[in-house]
């Protein structure tokens, strides 16, 4: 696990990450900065408590909820994997990418606050844009 503590208030920033160990558990997100203990990305059962966003596998997590789509890559071994969260797009929205391909969903409305060698720590980021215009919107899951 790679935890990088950065509030992130405002702009556009990009995460990027290197799969190097496959595991079936593969997956990079993000959290409210509020939370002390870092929830399970599957503990549905707690929504109130688990502000995270999180892609694990080829499945997206919101709040611990899963959005299964096979259109989706599945994060695997060598892979680059870069979360991106823009804070100037209108809503704010988290955006995926795999290998510099962005992925076919994004997560809206995203609040502007709140080592086991599975990953090498790659870069975080400022970017000062980002193309989201090949998201569709029925892909744009609203952050709830």
């Amino acid at each position: 696990m790679v935890v990088f503590d950065q509030e992130i208030c405002s702009g556009i920033w990009k995460f990027s990450a290197l799969a190097t160990k496959w595991s079936q558990q593969f997956g990079i997100g993000i959290i409210d900065s509020n939370i002390v203990e870092i929830p399970h990305p599957y503990q549905y059962n707690v929504q109130l408590d688990n502000d995270s966003i999180c892609y694990v596998g080829r499945s997206l997590f919101i709040k611990g909820t899963p959005i299964v789509d096979f259109n989706n890559k599945e994060i695997t071994s060598g892979d680059q994997v870069s979360a991106i969260v823009d804070l100037t797009f209108q809503p704010p929205a988290f955006c995926l990418m795999i290998n510099n391909k962005t992925q076919p969903f994004s997560v809206i409305s995203v609040p502007d606050r709140n080592s086991k060698d599975e990953w090498k720590f790659q870069s975080l980021e400022e970017l000062t844009g980002f193309d989201q215009s090949g998201i569709e919107t029925k892909k744009q899951f609203k952050y709830v």
